[in-house]
């Protein structure tokens, strides 16, 4: 029931706004992932005609079980992102720019971003519907959250999720929603 209320509500303030971006906060186990992923599906059967790819950032430690569940749980089509790096001589797997599938959840590495946004994403986010899973861990003042902010300006639609939302620090909490949603 709480997960159709979380719906009913983004879908509200979609309906006041062109440019409503969500901030979907519920506690550990109550369904964050499965709340975005309807609303993702109701979204893009409604306004999702530029967007090229969905794109999931997670915390360090969280790609590989996200990627499960999506998976093996709601039977969502998943492309883990490459590390995209810049070294002389890459790590096997790495890569250059940005590799994005279409019609899957692109789950990138929050810490990934710092460079990615410079070798692709950036360009690419115009097309980006962005899911920013545990948003809190991505407050601090760090090359990677300016780099979450950055995508968040330049997507035309994100859903940040948390458990957390002040795990830190309020203040931090502020400049993330300042920066990134219109009230």
């Amino acid at each position: 029931e709480h997960q159709r209320a979380a719906i009913d509500r983004m879908q509200t303030r979609d309906a006041l706004s062109e440019s409503s971006n969500h901030f979907l906060v519920m506690d550990v186990g109550l369904g964050k992932t499965l709340t975005s992923l309807v609303y993702l599906y109701w979204w893009l059967c409604r306004n999702g005609g530029g967007i090229q790819y969905v794109l999931w950032v997670t915390p360090k430690g969280t790609p590989e079980n996200l990627c499960r569940q999506l998976r093996d749980t709601w039977e969502v089509p998943v492309h883990m992102v490459p590390r995209v790096s810049l070294a002389v001589k890459p790590k096997p797997g790495d890569t250059r720019r940005i590799e994005l599938e279409r019609f899957k959840i692109n789950v990138i590495h929050a810490d990934h971003l710092r460079i990615a946004i410079d070798q692709g994403l950036a360009a690419a986010a115009h097309g980006c519907l962005v899911v920013f899973d545990e948003v809190d861990e991505m407050y601090n003042a760090t090359h990677r959250t300016s780099a979450a902010r950055r995508l968040a300006h330049l997507c035309p639609k994100f859903i940040a999720q948390t458990a957390t939302p002040m795990r830190k620090n309020e203040a931090e909490l502020r400049m993330w929603l300042r920066d990134t949603c219109r009230f």
